[in-house]
């Protein structure tokens, strides 16, 4: 049977109530801000939404309760085209729910978020055949068990693995080790290889998860620096694009999705960063992770603009 879709992903999810407010923030006040926002969040979640805008198919398998949160988080994936069919609903219980304080001025971003009543995935829950109805699978080690049971029919049948590795606990040691593509923040590669800039940690990181498997390809995050891409057959430094920035959370999580998508498409490694690239700088010209999504065409456009 073909594959129904271009991105399967297991892992976070959640709802985000976020404001812009640039000045000091004083105790014990009432402060008005110039607007605020309710949008989907969660890395996976927002990953595979820019699959979603960039003309991809996308389906989440995960699990919500039912209460206000967790209906707004369903109702955002199907209004955006991501499939809802594997998302389990646990009565009585929620969602992970965020408050996002934004400072374009400086450009910074707060995040409070919340994780009573958000439901777990049970390895159990992960049915292979809702996995390998994917072309690539995208994990980022939240619902990590889960994530590890899905990486595991992915692994066995062939199937590309995209991590976006931010979590630091141990247990996602084991999910890089079954991912293809371990796309990590520098924080999480300085944790496994200790404090060096990014390009350093990209190489320390091949080194550790390519002993075990030489087909790893590994790339490093680092914000306005860009991103660094290790594999066994090469290296490259792919910048971040210069855009005007109102938010960068999501950043991150658009720039996973945007590779998973290129990784389904076929697309050779130094094509799929560079798109992925675009596609995170646009996203950062609204509030919110998923407002600012581009469309493959803008990402295309910015592209050609710069030049490169």
């Amino acid at each position: 049977m073909g594959k129904q879709f271009d991105v399967v992903g297991v892992g976070c999810v959640a709802a985000d109530m976020l404001t812009i407010y640039e000045g000091q923030i004083e105790e014990d006040q009432k402060m008005q801000v110039p607007q605020m926002t309710r949008q989907g969040g969660g890395l996976v979640a927002t990953g595979l939404v820019a699959v979603a805008r960039l003309g991809g198919k996308a389906r989440y398998i995960g699990k919500v309760g039912d209460d206000d949160a967790a209906q707004f988080i369903v109702r955002e994936f199907k209004a955006e085209g991501v499939d809802t069919s594997c998302i389990r609903i646990k009565p009585g219980a929620s969602a992970i729910r965020s408050m996002c304080i934004v400072n374009p001025a400086k450009g910074i971003r707060t995040i409070f978020f919340c994780l009573d009543d958000a439901p777990l995935v049970d390895p159990k829950e992960i049915l292979r055949e809702e996995v390998l109805a994917g072309t690539v699978l995208f994990v980022d080690g939240f619902q990590v068990m889960a994530a590890i049971q899905a990486a595991r029919y992915a692994r066995a049948a062939g199937m590309p693995i995209l991590m976006d590795a931010e979590l630091t606990p141990p247990e996602n040691d084991e999910l890089a080790a079954l991912s293809t593509h371990v796309v990590a923040s520098l924080r999480f590669a300085q944790s496994r290889v200790g404090p060096c800039e990014f390009k350093e940690a990209a190489h320390r990181y091949f080194k550790k998860l390519s002993a075990a498997d030489p087909k790893k390809v590994v790339g490093v995050t680092s914000g306005s620096h860009g991103s660094y891409f290790v594999w066994a057959g090469g290296e490259f430094h792919q910048p971040a694009f210069k855009v005007p920035i109102v938010d960068t959370t999501g950043c991150g999580d658009v720039f996973h999705g945007a590779c998973c998508y290129g990784l389904s498409q076929g697309w050779e490694l130094k094509r799929m960063a560079e798109f992925a690239a675009a596609v995170a700088a646009l996203k950062c010209r609204k509030l919110g992770g998923r407002a600012g999504i581009p469309n493959r065409a803008e990402a295309e456009q910015l592209i050609a603009k710069a030049g490169r």
